[in-house]
């Protein structure tokens, strides 16, 4: 009974072990993705003040998906 017991603590331990796995990589994940984000945005800014600066009538472009 009591090798029960502590095979069922240890389970709960791992289980709650995992779940906390999990969810350090999705936050981790998320970082990740927010700072591609960040970074594709900035490039695109510069790149839109640099073709203003080198025409200015320059009233942007549609980027196809």
């Amino acid at each position: 009974m009591t090798v029960l017991i502590i095979l069922g603590v240890v389970l709960l331990v791992g289980l709650g072990i995992s779940q906390l796995s999990i969810g350090e990589t999705q936050i981790s994940l998320q970082k990740f993705q927010s700072s591609r984000a960040y970074y594709l945005a900035n490039l695109c800014v510069e790149e839109a003040l640099m073709k203003l600066k080198e025409n200015p009538g320059y009233t942007g472009e549609i980027i196809p998906s």
